[in-house]
């Protein structure tokens, strides 16, 4: 997506930079970073407890210090879990999803 735009770009400017490509690019990585993967992804939601820790699927997971009492987001992969705040990854665990029986 982000070649089509900067290819639309050229053509219609073709005296543009390589520093506004560079920003194009940061935007677009970005964008399917944040916006593509909660698409992709089912997402929950764990408050951090006071001890920097938050429990997901009978699993606790540490948590950075300095996040304690806010809300995060969780993101599940086959092998791991991703957790951000604000849009931002904070921490990676490695995850297998439980058996039950």
């Amino acid at each position: 997506m982000c070649f089509v735009e900067a290819r639309r770009k050229v053509i219609t400017n073709p005296n543009c930079l390589l520093s506004e490509f560079n920003q194009m690019f940061k935007k677009g990585v970005n964008w399917y970073n944040t916006e593509k993967l909660l698409q992709l992804h089912e997402v929950e939601q764990r408050k951090v407890s006071k001890y920097n820790e938050i429990h997901y699927k009978a699993q606790k997971f540490n948590i950075p210090p300095g996040f304690s009492g806010t809300k995060v987001e969780v993101i599940e992969f086959e092998d791991k879990i991703e957790i951000y705040h604000k849009e931002n990854l904070i921490i990676t665990h490695a995850y297998n999803v439980p058996i039950t029986i």
